[in-house]
């Protein structure tokens, strides 16, 4: 899925919003953005959202523009992030070591040991 940014350079020059000063970025997992807008402003961008925040703004675009498959799995892989996410912060505030998190299976054995 694509992201649209707008140039900050092109927004200090002219103080409105307009499809020239957009910069379309495909996602990746860290989150940093390194890019260059049409007119040659190199900037960085950060997107702090958490991967089951993104999944699920994908979901309800998707499902908006009519994809529902897309919608669907979009939504669904955003509820499987949620919940590793959610393991994550119960399981480090019960103390379990941050290394079981490495591997699938040991995420699994882990969410075994809450219950």
């Amino acid at each position: 899925m694509n992201i649209k940014i707008y140039c900050p350079y092109c927004l200090q020059i002219e103080k409105k919003l307009s499809v020239n000063k957009e910069v379309i970025l495909e996602i990746e997992n860290d989150g940093f953005y390194k890019t260059q807008c049409k007119f040659g402003h190199v900037f960085g961008c950060l997107i702090i959202n958490r991967p089951f925040e993104l999944l699920f703004d994908f979901g309800i675009k998707s499902f908006c523009d009519g994809y529902y498959r897309e919608a669907t799995f979009n939504i669904a892989s955003s509820l499987e992030r949620y919940y590793e996410y959610y393991l994550k912060i119960i399981a480090l505030k019960i103390g379990v070591s941050e290394e079981l998190f490495l591997n699938p299976t040991t995420l699994f054995k882990s969410y075994l040991t809450i219950l």
